[in-house]
This record gives structure tokens, sequence and C-alpha cells, in this order.
């Protein structure tokens, strides 16, 4: 998603796995700035987890998703708390994969949940 948006010269923050305290707080504190220019915001479900708390973001995209509806859905709530926007998911399958299986039997379970 990051080498997408460099090649598209979209402007972005980001939070992986790696990022230290102070990393995600400025990045964070950036986009969140009113005249920012970053266009999106990047971040896995793990890190969605620490309380991160996206104000001014419109779209959010969930990648590395951990295939668990309920993490996915705690991450949503978070940012639709604070936000006016509709939440939408979107989840990048390929057709015939594993993931692709996984991704069923996580809707099937969300069902009955």
């Amino acid at each position: 998603m990051a080498q997408y948006c460099k090649a598209k010269q979209y402007k972005f923050q980001s939070l992986l796995g790696t990022n230290s305290v102070e990393a995600r707080a400025r990045a964070i504190g950036q986009f969140n700035k009113s005249d920012s220019d970053d266009f999106i915001f990047l971040l896995t479900t793990k890190q969605g987890k620490q309380g991160i708390n996206l104000q001014t973001a419109s779209k959010v995209i969930i990648f590395d998703v951990d295939f668990s509806g309920s993490v996915d859905l705690q991450a949503i709530g978070k940012t639709s708390k604070f936000n006016a926007y509709q939440i939408d998911i979107y989840r990048l399958v390929t057709r015939d994969s594993v993931e692709a299986r996984i991704s069923e039997i996580m809707k099937r379970k969300m069902a009955f949940e």
C-alpha cells in the first residue's frame, strides 16, 4: 500500500508493528493537523488496538487483516466514534487463495454471532 501511495504521489502516514511510541504520536499528530497534506493513513488492526484516534479520517483502509471479524469491527467502532463519515470495510483477497477461504469462514462465524 505504501509503495502504491508513493507511486501515485499521495502523501500519507502509516503505522506498522515496528513504529516507536514517538513515531506513532508524530504520525497521528501530523495526520490530524488541520493543514495536513496527508491523503491517507495506513495502519494494521494490531496498531488500531492501541487507542489510535483518527478524528479527521473520512476513509480508513485496514490492511494486514488478521481475519478476526470482531477485531475489525472494534477498529471501525473506534474510528466511527469520533467521525461523522460512513465507515466501509474493504478486504483485498485473492480469489481461490487460503485468505479467501479464511475470509469466507470468518463471514459465516460473524453471522452466527
